[in-house]
């Protein structure tokens, strides 16, 4: 999924983004998919929010620790976080699996 590329009705991604909230509130932990985590992330994005969405990030890496669109969105929030060195060595992690990921190497540049 490139950058910003939801295909969900934003009224569901709003609420996504709340049960996430409601869920870490709760202090309790359950499964989100892939492509929910990838839309909570992103509509945190075009908040600049990047702490919270970082946040959420921590959460999906560790549900879905090979999943590379999650790690390319976790390097997009490194570099809204101005972690420019974690992002890069993230960015070259990903860039051995998927060389030429057009993200990545947007990111690069």
């Amino acid at each position: 999924m490139d950058f910003f590329e939801s295909h969900n009705d934003p009224n569901d991604v709003l609420q996504s983004v709340n049960r996430f909230e409601r869920m870490i509130a709760d202090q309790d932990n359950y499964y989100v998919d892939c492509g929910e985590f990838q839309d909570i992330v992103e509509h945190y994005i075009t908040k600049s929010e990047f702490k919270k969405g970082f946040i959420v990030l921590e959460f999906a890496v560790s549900q879905h620790p090979s999943n590379i669109e999650l790690k390319v969105l976790k390097a997009q929030v490194l570099l809204g976080l101005m972690k420019y060195k974690s992002a890069l060595a993230l960015l070259e992690e990903i860039e051995l699996f998927e060389p030429s990921n057009p993200d990545v190497l947007l990111m690069k540049g």
